[in-house]
């Protein structure tokens, strides 16, 4: 079968050779955006600010 997912919901699947991810390129196609929502209201808790962290590095090589 088919399935459109981002490089993201199948990086396992692509690593271990299971998938091959594929990008679609249609010049009217805007590329996703992923986005990490806080609360501005509430302080992050040390582990989660840790973990804003690790993901922040983590995208960023990708």
């Amino acid at each position: 079968g088919i399935g459109i997912l981002c490089r993201l919901d199948i990086l396992d699947e692509i690593e271990s050779g299971q998938l091959a991810f594929v990008p679609l390129t249609d010049p009217q196609l805007k590329p996703f955006t992923l986005a990490l929502c806080v609360s501005p209201a509430r302080q992050l808790s040390l582990a989660a600010s840790m973990m804003l962290n690790q993901l922040e590095m983590l995208f960023s090589q990708l």
